[in-house]
């Protein structure tokens, strides 16, 4: 949510600041890791971005916010075939039987 926040406002050098705080607070923090990586793709560092969204997939394999967030980022460095890899990657959601 703070990611959300600060870059919406453009405030990404106050973002940077409470996510290097929230990292240190919680380094194995998974929302936190890929909020990392969203702070740090909107001023283009993405290289950083992805190390931050990497972290989070090594301490979860099945955690989805960092793949988007390493969707983004492979999108706009143009590595078009790369984003697809890592959803296939996940865990299928198990069947439901609830009825509408």
């Amino acid at each position: 949510m703070v990611c959300r926040a600060f870059c919406r406002f453009g405030n990404d050098v106050g973002g940077k600041e409470e996510i290097q705080t929230a990292l240190e607070l919680e380094p194995v923090s998974l929302p936190i890791n890929a909020d990392a990586g969203q702070i740090l793709y909107f001023p283009d560092e993405y290289n950083k971005a992805s190390e931050h969204c990497n972290g989070a997939i090594a301490l979860d394999a099945d955690f989805i916010n960092g793949y988007g967030c390493l969707y983004q980022i492979y999108t706009k460095k143009e590595f078009f075939r790369k984003p697809f890899q890592p959803f296939s990657n996940t865990k299928k959601l198990p069947k439901s039987n609830a009825k509408m």
